[in-house]
């Protein structure tokens, strides 16, 4: 099978360009968001819940995130 040109001609010594990897995107998530009411209504709670949650959890989303989902299996 042959080789695709510019792997061909670098296994050959050639100086054919080899694209660059393109560096993965940063991962989403709730950890430390810019606006942490924003990052728990969206998923799905009402402001008040995101609010009361954050200020029981010092503005930290992902602990807001899960007290809301423990309350909600209750």
């Amino acid at each position: 099978m042959p080789l695709a040109p510019a792997v061909a001609a670098s296994a050959e010594g050639g100086d054919a360009a080899v694209p660059a990897a393109t560096p993965a995107p940063a991962a989403a998530g709730p950890a430390k968001a810019e606006d942490p009411v924003g990052a728990v209504m969206a998923l799905g709670f009402t402001r008040e819940q995101a609010v009361d949650a954050l200020d029981r959890y010092d503005n930290d989303p992902e602990k807001a995130t899960n007290y809301l989902i423990d309350q909600a299996a209750q």
